[in-house]
């Protein structure tokens, strides 16, 4: 690993530690990211300061620098749904890579679900909408609750969980079309049940899952119709399902054609039965990677990725757990109006079970209403010896910390 060059798109908060861990490594990092102030700036080798998605601007810039396509090693990126533009420049750069149609049908939802459906893969019924006029007939086919999305978006932007008699529902539908390139939207068929995440490595054809946690949406009922996750936990209630889930994963790898890669998937279980939500191939942002796998269970499977991305064969003994540790990620949520103040969190970070503290917002800040992953105030994570333990502290966290606005 040591002088091999990554090429990471993305310098933000959901690529730090993908960066971090490069470094310690011993790769050099050129990293990419439109914000020139972006937190893993400074920590590159070499930062371009452009847009992710500029191909042809992170060329030039590349030339700009020196380095040809033989001395790059790697294109990689995390939370950050692109996988179409780190084909593009892996394949432009004559690096191994997913084929573009792999990438453009893990980037499409419209695209994966019809390739889910060819390849026997357990998922919801869905239906491709470009009209308003057309929900009635998507209510009547999928189901009294609906979940429209954007066809090529994350972080749960334009996301709706609807019934017929939901308020503003042609607004609604309309904000989710806005979000989508194309102007047109995916409606699935709402499934009740627990959610899992999952992080697999597909190595030369062979399955592995350093990740499996269960999403947390206990908080849900105050966002609708909006659906904003509050974080996870490790270890996951569904261990017994591990097998199962990694038996429809092969399939999704089989039926977008992915491999030598990372898939993140998003899974509701109904009846006992892991039902696939969709999938992502890429490392996922937030604490998944970065804190609760490797806290809870010893893992830090984002070497793992790096390997892959740069022709190292990787030491695939690293993704078995050496410990099993409760922990859980959740977020903060300050009301709407111009903050004055936050308290309390000198209070929680002396304790010895809290592993992070992170606030995005400051005093002085206007802050309007949460409608993406993307606008929470900010994130804790805390670990213990069961989840009744957990729980209690997290609680403790909530009590302590107060945002005071004007």
């Amino acid at each position: 690993m040591p002088g091999k060059t990554i090429l990471i798109l993305g310098a933000g908060r959901d690529q730090l530690f993908l960066i971090k861990t490069a470094k310690k490594l011993g790769m050099n990092v050129i990293a990419v990211d439109k914000n020139k102030e972006a937190k893993g700036a400074e920590l590159a080798d070499k930062f371009i300061n452009t847009s992710t998605r500029n191909v042809a601007g992170i060329s030039e810039a590349l030339s700009n620098l020196g380095y040809s396509g033989m001395q790059i090693d790697g294109v990689i990126t995390m939370g950050s749904d692109i996988p179409e533009v780190v084909a593009e420049i892996s394949q432009s750069l004559n690096l191994p890579s997913l084929s573009m149609e792999s990438a453009s049908s893990a980037k499409n939802k419209y695209k994966m679900k019809q390739r889910f459906q060819l390849g026997g893969v357990s998922t919801a019924k869905f239906m491709l909408l470009s009209e308003t006029t057309e929900l009635k007939d998507a209510f009547s086919i999928l189901g009294e609750k609906l979940v429209i999305k954007p066809l090529d978006q994350a972080g749960s932007r334009g996301v709706y969980l609807l019934r017929e008699n939901t308020p503003n529902i042609y607004q609604l539908f309309d904000d989710a079309k806005r979000y989508s390139s194309n102007a047109k939207v995916l409606a699935e068929e709402y499934i009740e049940g627990p959610q899992i995440s999952t992080e697999h490595i597909l190595f030369e054809g062979k399955l592995y899952t350093p990740g499996f946690a269960d999403r947390n949406y206990e908080n849900m009922q105050l966002f609708l119709p909006q659906i904003i996750e509050n974080g996870g936990w490790v270890p996951s209630l569904f261990e017994n399902l591990r097998h199962k889930i990694e038996a429809e994963i092969k399939k999704v790898a089989k039926a977008l054609d992915l491999n030598n890669c990372v898939i993140k998937g998003d899974i509701v279980v109904k009846d006992g039965k892991p039902i696939i939500i969709e999938i992502a191939a890429r490392l996922s942002g937030g604490d998944f990677s970065e804190s609760l796998v490797p806290i809870g269970l010893g893992i830090n499977y984002v070497e793992t990725a790096l390997n892959i991305a740069v022709g190292v064969y990787p030491d695939l003994n690293k993704l078995k757990p050496n410990r099993n540790l409760t922990v859980a990620n959740r977020y903060f949520y300050a009301p709407q109006g111009k903050l004055k103040r936050i308290i309390g969190i000198e209070n929680i970070l002396s304790k010895p079970w809290i592993h992070k503290v992170q606030m995005w917002i400051k005093p002085g800040d206007v802050l309007g209403k949460i409608n993406s992953h993307s606008m929470r105030s900010g994130v804790f994570v805390v670990s213990g010896k069961s989840r009744t333990e957990v729980q209690k502290r997290i609680n403790y966290v909530y009590r302590s910390v107060k945002f005071h606005m004007d």
